[in-house]
């Protein structure tokens, strides 16, 4: 006892001892069973796995169904593509006495030249209906909304030999976006019935031009007052402030003070590249054929312009071309948002529009703007006499519009008079209301919001699907559809239906098929044509015995052939051709 009681004493920790033993043994034994099985377990999962063939080649039923995808996917992009087509030639309007003729060509087609000199003399007055949308101010009437004569419409007009057809196709489609472009303008004025000028939000349009160009070409350092981040006026390097500043109070320049920038342009080659001509300023046309025939209108580097382009983006078979457009306007700068949103919104439009760069000069910061100094500004007078001349001029010569040029318009298109009427002059109520009329613009254009802004952008011009989904189903339906059309036995039939007017119509064509060539010995009974036409009235009881005397030589080679003489007949004589 006395020697089991060091144990019984330190029991405790012999047991720890114990257990601790027995737990690693067991822990051992445990782990060594466990990887044994992880071991073959993920033996067994690798070679299952490398029974699995690789799966690089698609199966037949994937590419199928990939094919039918993929199929799917390229008739709904030529849908859509088609449809945008439809919505833009709906809009494709020409004057109605050449609307015929361009039904007849075809888009891109070549007109007849009766129709290329009828367009000579109608287009000038299409051409005044797309101008009379923005609803043009009349100094003559104190009638109209914005500053725009008709000079400053980019447009060409053939005076004495008529157009050729591309040129009437590019002179047209130009029509069709200055349509969309002075739209979106009278429906930022409150629409085409407004004559209110405190509704307008645009008053004048100092440049309005359409060109083409190249997207992405490298460009020169900017020229002095450009301003290439496309920012406001201060990139601008301001001119220097003289007599006549059109910033200054009075004459002289405002003293201790930079002249702000003078006009808020820049270089259109910054956005349209050197290829682009810039056409359509001061009556030059904005057709690039113009600019080859009239290169003085392109100004310095015409030489290297002589080729200019006439879109923008028109590789060959993209489906779509873009042609830029360059507007400068004075306006209430604080509907600049409202307006690019009117003219990238596809609703009002069908021609889809991105605007590419917004540039925007103050005129009026300090409220101080001199009467008729500013640079693009219409020098209206409260006299009847300012508005008198052969040829009115609006703004400055840099940047107003003028009459004359390469292209300016004929006398004999003008719309609106050059001069107030001398018994108009004399009605002191119109007086009145044109004096009020140019008072009410001078104080819009003196606003303190005023601001002269360009825009420039692309239109986006679809074209024509090479072949239509709906066509291309159509042709296909067709030809499955034709091979039942001809059906040959039913003609064979007819005869025994007793019809014999329906042998006598086919009796010319076919004389090759059997069931129809009964016709060809026609021509051997020709005398006898008399004859058969009567027993077509009589029952054909009394036909057996004389057909087979007529043509009782003729069936000696076709045997099947002697039936349709007597076609009349063609209950007897089927049985008797021992068919």
């Amino acid at each position: 006892m006395e020697k089991l009681e060091p144990i019984i004493r330190n029991r405790f920790w012999i047991l720890s001892g114990l257990v601790v033993i027995l737990s690693l043994a067991g822990w051992w034994m445990a782990s060594s069973s466990l990887a044994t099985t992880i071991d073959t377990r993920t033996k067994e999962i690798k070679a299952a796995e490398d029974k699995i063939p690789k799966g690089n080649v698609p199966s037949a039923d994937y590419s199928n169904k990939l094919s039918t995808i993929n199929t799917y996917q390229e008739r709904q992009v030529e849908l859509a593509r088609t449809m945008l087509w439809d919505q833009q030639r709906a809009k494709m309007a020409w004057p109605k006495n050449i609307q015929p003729y361009a039904d007849e060509a075809g888009y891109r087609g070549e007109f007849a030249p009766l129709a290329r000199d009828i367009y000579r003399t109608s287009s000038p007055s299409d051409i005044a209906s797309v101008w009379q949308k923005v609803r043009p101010f009349n100094a003559q009437t104190g009638e109209g909304v914005v500053v725009f004569p008709l000079q400053a419409m980019p447009v060409k007009y053939w005076r004495d030999l008529p157009p050729t057809s591309k040129e009437m196709w590019d002179a047209q489609e130009d029509l069709w976006l200055l349509d969309s472009l002075l739209s979106t303008i009278t429906q930022l004025n409150g629409g085409e019935t407004t004559n209110n000028r405190l509704d307008a939000s645009i008053h004048q349009i100092l440049k309005l031009q359409l060109m083409g160009g190249k997207r992405g070409e490298p460009i020169d350092a900017p020229a002095a007052g450009g301003d290439p981040s496309g920012g406001g006026g201060e990139g601008y390097s301001p001119p220097m402030a003289s007599g006549g500043d059109a910033f200054s109070s009075g004459g002289g320049g405002r003293g201790g003070k930079i002249a702000p920038p003078a006009s808020a342009d820049f270089p259109i080659k910054e956005e349209f590249g050197s290829a682009g001509g810039e056409g359509g300023l001061n009556g030059s046309s904005s057709s690039a054929d113009s600019f080859a025939a009239d290169p003085s209108a392109l100004g310095d580097g015409a030489p290297q312009m002589a080729a200019a382009r006439r879109y923008i983006d028109d590789d060959e078979g993209a489906p779509f071309r873009t042609r830029g457009f360059y507007l400068s306007v004075l306006m209430d700068h604080r509907r600049i948002p409202d307006f690019i949103a009117e003219l990238t919104s596809n609703e009002r439009s069908v021609w889809p529009v991105e605007v590419v760069r917004v540039q925007m000069i103050r005129k009026n910061e300090d409220g101080n703007f001199a009467r008729g100094g500013a640079s693009g500004m219409p020098n209206y007078g409260a006299e009847a006499g300012s508005f008198g001349g052969s040829s009115p001029t609006f703004g400055t010569a840099s940047e107003g519009f003028t009459g004359g040029g390469a292209n300016s318009v004929p006398p004999e298109f003008l719309t609106q008079s050059q001069g107030i009427n001398p018994q108009d002059a004399n009605n002191p109520m119109l007086m009145n209301k044109i004096q009020a009329a140019n008072a009410a613009l001078q104080t819009a254009l003196t606003d303190p919001n005023i601001a002269e802004v360009v825009i420039a952008g692309y239109f986006t011009l679809y074209n024509p699907p090479q072949t239509a989904p709906e066509a291309a189903a159509a042709t296909s339906a067709d030809s499955t559809a034709a091979p039942a059309t001809p059906a040959a036995p039913a003609t064979s039939e007819t005869p025994a239906g007793t019809e014999p007017t329906t042998p006598e119509m086919t009796n010319p064509a076919p004389a090759e098929n059997p069931p129809v060539d009964g016709a060809t010995p026609a021509a051997p009974a020709a005398p006898v044509n008399p004859a058969p036409t009567d027993p077509a009235a009589t029952p054909p009881a009394n036909t057996p015995p004389a057909a087979p005397t007529a043509p009782a030589t003729t069936p000696a080679a076709p045997a099947g052939e002697p039936a349709a003489p007597t076609g009349e007949a063609a209950p007897a004589t089927p049985p008797a051709g021992g068919t």
